[in-house]
């Protein structure tokens, strides 16, 4: 009887599949040996690895089998770790798994040729084109339908793996019930009584131009599960977006009806928050908004998650306050904020 695989190296952002890859490999110890392994996680910054090679050598008192779990892999960087899990991973034990785990799609080129071909994967985030079709296919198999415009929405509020996506999607479901055909607002109103505040709750103090209750809502999102600023600003983009085109079809001489209607903004409570975003922020403000959000976006990718809550904190600043105008401050800096 072959030995159970020593080592695995899992790496990329879609934790969806990677975890159903982690699911099959547990399940394989369980039917191999008769019983679920005993499980451990580290980082490298919290563990050094002399102590993870002594346990993992020691074996386990409670399990036939040990499946340990080393996260952010590329985050090893002295040489004396590395050299210390290499010699691991050149003589492991038969009685414990080790899997090493990165978000990333590279790591020290001497441990990922230290674990063998076909025990390396990378797990990629899907491509746009096939988002669509993934929520739309998956609702569909339980019994609902769901539109482009809503779709699109939700992929820009929840994380892009499968595994958040199934999460969601489930709730979804669950909340609307089946034969139903979930619209933008039906997910607008699922993700704002879901949860106590999210990025609906701000834009609704946004819009009143509540300074003070934007920043206190925006605080405790990002003491919580909703203080992701890439999703924060998806968000307030799409809604920013939609009052621009409100704006839009109240100039072109729409009734405030018709606009709704052909906005397919129908919550009376939606309405009733754009009515009042419309009367605090003109059609040009609402340009330089979208504009302003695009180039903070670009930031929260590009910069730490040190900066993040006070670029947020400037960002609803220079809505309420500045109505899209740059911030006075040297800040900023041919055309692009430096810190």
């Amino acid at each position: 009887m072959s030995r159970l695989p020593p080592v695995y190296l899992l790496l990329g952002p879609e934790s969806g599949e990677k975890a159903e890859f982690v699911r099959t490999v547990r399940a394989g110890i369980e039917k191999r040996t008769g019983e679920k392994p005993e499980e451990s996680k580290f980082y490298p910054f919290e563990t050094g690895m002399a102590d993870l090679v002594a346990m993992l050598r020691n074996g386990s008192l409670f399990a036939a089998h040990r499946l340990v779990f080393l996260d952010s892999v590329e985050q090893l960087s002295t040489r004396a770790d590395i050299d210390l899990l290499l010699g691991y991973c050149a003589h492991p034990v038969e009685d414990a798994t080790l899997i090493l785990t990165s978000d990333q799609t590279q790591v020290d080129k001497r441990l990922s040729a230290a674990v063998p071909a076909d025990l390396r994967k990378i797990f990629w985030e899907m491509f746009d084109n096939q988002k669509l079709g993934w929520v739309t296919a998956y609702l569909r198999k339980q019994g609902c339908s769901i539109t482009s415009e809503a779709a699109g929405l939700l992929l820009e509020m929840v994380e892009n793996n499968t595994q958040e996506l199934r999460q969601e999607c489930d709730r979804l479901a669950l909340y609307f019930g089946r034969s139903h055909e979930i619209a933008a607002d039906d997910v607008e109103t699922f993700i704002y009584h879901s949860k106590e505040e999210n990025v609906f709750s701000l834009f609704q103090e946004m819009a009143a131009c509540n300074f003070d209750g934007s920043l206190e809502i925006l605080q405790k999102m990002m003491l919580g599960s909703e203080g992701n600023p890439v999703a924060i600003m998806a968000g307030l983009i799409w809604q920013f977006r939609r009052l621009l085109s409100l704006s839009v079809l109240l100039d072109e001489r729409y009734s405030t009806r018709d606009a709704f209607t052909k906005l397919g903004i129908r919550s009376k409570r939606t309405q009733r928050n754009y009515e009042i975003g419309g009367r605090n922020y003109s059609r040009e403000s609402l340009e330089r908004i979208l504009v302003l959000a695009g180039r903070y976006d670009a930031m929260f990718r590009r910069l730490g998650s040190a900066v993040h809550p006070l670029l947020l904190q400037i960002f609803v600043y220079s809505v309420i306050i500045r109505k899209g105008k740059e911030p006075e401050s040297a800040f900023y800096e041919h055309g692009e904020y430096e810190l």
